[in-house]
């Protein structure tokens, strides 16, 4: 299923709601939620390298997180939030797909429509 099922009334009706949950709350997450997810936690992935340049700016009153740092931990955010507006763009599964499938071009150039993340600094 593309899109979260939510808890109806029915549910309720039927005693099936969990305790610590509402109609409306979220009963199966969809395929669109699940790929968010999965992007969330690519870009905290990228970004917990250099979290430590912020902690320490943070910390430190002469220290200030190096330009380049500062313009990838942008750069991942932007490139997140692109992924996640691609993806909640999506009107079916077959959209979804389409977004994940790489393809060449006659240059010889592979890449599929979901933009990739940036490169990580060093």
């Amino acid at each position: 299923q593309l899109d979260d099922s939510l808890w109806t009334q029915q549910d309720s009706d039927d005693g099936l709601i969990p305790e610590n949950q509402s109609i409306g709350d979220v009963k199966v997450l969809g395929l669109k939620s699940q790929k968010i997810q999965i992007v969330k936690q690519q870009a905290a992935g990228l970004l917990a390298p250099t979290d430590w340049h912020v902690v320490k700016a943070s910390e430190v009153a002469d220290y200030s997180v190096p330009a380049n740092i500062s313009a990838y931990r942008a750069d991942v955010r932007a490139k997140s939030n692109e992924m996640e507006d691609q993806i909640n763009a999506c009107g079916t599964v077959e959209d979804l797909k389409v977004l994940y499938t790489y393809t060449e071009d006659q240059n010889g150039v592979v890449s599929r429509p979901l933009v990739e993340w940036p490169e990580e600094v060093v």
